[in-house]
């Protein structure tokens, strides 16, 4: 629902993935995109990493079976080992912690606009209404910054 409306969008808007960290459990899937934003690959393996998670059973806690998916669907070895250790995954992983925490992010999927506006499914009314207020939101902020 997310991606269809991403394809509609107004043009002035950006859509930036921050993957929510709301147990410890998910920092290992947060680690695994971030690497794969690093290696340039997260928009293209975004939804086989989800398939492959909630379909196929990858466990993104076990680094070696998460190495093994990576080469399976074309990154280079050496490469992968060497953006999966890369300090600034590390870095972004701690943002995404703090973010969340400040935007007291409670679910998924959880959309901020602006820096300001919070929606979800439980907060829109479940999740195909999130396209529908995403909309009124980005017209909010739009008429909020036009105020002195």
């Amino acid at each position: 629902m997310l991606a269809e409306w991403e394809k509609r969008k107004p043009a002035d808007v950006v859509v930036r993935r921050i993957p929510a960290i709301l147990r410890e459990g998910w920092l290992a899937d947060a680690h695994l995109y971030y690497t794969l934003e690093l290696l340039g690959e997260a928009e293209r393996l975004h939804a086989v990493v989800f398939d492959s998670v909630h379909k196929g059973q990858l466990r993104t806690s076990d680094e070696e079976a998460v190495a093994a998916w990576a080469v399976k669907n074309g990154i280079d070895a050496q490469k992968w080992q060497q953006a999966y250790r890369d300090i600034e995954v590390r870095n972004r992983v701690v943002r995404a912690m703090t973010l969340a925490g400040n935007y007291d992010v409670r679910g998924t999927p959880a959309v901020i606009v602006d820096g300001r506006y919070q929606t979800g499914g439980g907060i829109a009314g479940g999740l195909t209404n999130i396209p529908l207020v995403l909309d009124k939101l980005i017209d909010l902020a739009r008429e909020q910054r036009k105020k002195p």
